[in-house]
């Protein structure tokens, strides 16, 4: 789907993509501030820079078993949205992917993912839940948990589930975020 194909088009509610979409290009459905559903077929690999930026009513996405890239602000905005999962095939989650989606009250990394980059998922004011996998080796400044209000960010209360040992565990503490392990606890046979 081209560059701003259906930008700013206040009649599209629901979208059904056939399963050889393979990229959603730049703003390709930005501002479609009445879009509620759009599936995501296993086809599609990318997600461009701001392809779904305020898109207010969109309330749910999942995405693709094969997707690889969600760009800068590629879901900016999307304040209906209550809950995010992004796919362990999404190595690198970029730099405001999420920013702005108000509602979000769980944020779930899958394993595979690697990178969570600055303020990726910055302005999340209802998140709760954060779980991060061991998968997860860098985590920049202000990613998740953080509000920005210019010039500073201020923490939200939020708790980080990850592993012991881990980038989430050292983010947690780093942020004083509260922390919960998810490592299955080791029993002594004795």
């Amino acid at each position: 789907i081209g560059k701003c194909a259906f930008e700013e088009n206040m009649d599209i509610v629901n979208v059904k993509l056939p399963d050889t979409i393979t990229k959603i290009d730049y703003k390709a459905f930005s501002r479609c501030k009445n879009l509620e559903t759009i599936n995501f077929p296993d086809s599609l690999k990318t997600i461009d820079e701001y392809a779904f930026t305020t898109c207010h009513s969109l309330e749910e996405i999942e995405l693709g078993n094969q997707i690889e890239k969600i760009g800068t602000c590629a879901f900016q905005l999307c304040i209906s949205l209550s809950e995010i999962t992004v796919p362990g095939t999404v190595k690198t989650v970029v730099n405001h992917a999420f920013h702005g989606c108000h509602n979000v009250n769980e944020l779930l990394f899958e394993e595979g993912v690697t990178t969570i980059e600055s303020g990726a998922a910055v302005n999340m004011y209802s998140i709760d839940r954060i779980v991060i996998p061991r998968s997860v080796t860098t985590i920049g400044d202000y990613a998740v948990g953080y509000a920005y209000y210019y010039p500073n960010y201020t923490r939200i209360d939020a708790t980080i589930y990850g592993y012991r040992g881990t980038a989430a565990e050292a983010y947690a503490k780093n942020n004083s975020f509260t922390f919960v392990a998810l490592d299955k606890e080791q029993t002594n046979p004795n």
